[in-house]
């Protein structure tokens, strides 16, 4: 997944960021999209977890409330 506003790749930026997200329930706009989402009988989505919950771009795809 591609977030609009990309992360730095400077770990104290980047990690800032992440907890804002999260404390906020910040969902990023993506440039990502699927398209016919609604032709698969099966959605497999890996993520990694930030801080012990669903990373905000995942959740932003997901339209997690």
């Amino acid at each position: 997944m591609e977030v609009e506003e990309p992360y730095s790749s400077v770990y104290n930026e980047v990690t800032a960021r992440a907890r804002q997200e999260l404390d906020n329930d910040i969902r990023p706009a993506l440039v990502t999209q699927v398209e016919n989402i609604d032709e698969y009988d099966t959605l497999i989505v890996e993520t990694p977890i930030w801080s012990s919950r669903l990373a905000p771009p995942v959740k932003s795809f997901l339209v997690i409330k």
